[in-house]
């Protein structure tokens, strides 16, 4: 019969020996520039997605930061900065 001080010091070395393992493998991730986005995705002839032009998702952006709407996000500054809109700092929270 085992005691408990053996059964809890196998599990703490195989818990050693699975750190140390994991510690050796090499993960190879490949990030995609558009990860989920397959051929045809952005055309709007063959796109079964719904797509909107770059006017009106700037005048949608624009009306929810006039109207005092909060974003909350990450990379949200390089975002607004793409489509070319200030929105004040207090009205933007980063997670």
């Amino acid at each position: 019969m085992q005691s408990t001080i053996d059964w809890a010091s196998s599990l703490l070395l195989n818990a050693a020996r699975l750190r140390i393992s994991r510690r050796r493998r090499r993960h190879r991730c490949v990030p995609l520039p558009w990860p989920g986005l397959v051929h045809g995705d952005l055309d709007p002839g063959t796109s079964k997605h719904h797509l909107t032009s770059l006017k009106h998702a700037y005048l949608k952006l624009r009306y929810l930061a006039d109207m005092g709407c909060k974003f909350v996000g990450h990379g949200l500054k390089k975002d607004f900065r793409m489509a070319n809109i200030v929105i004040p700092p207090t009205q933007v929270l980063y997670t």
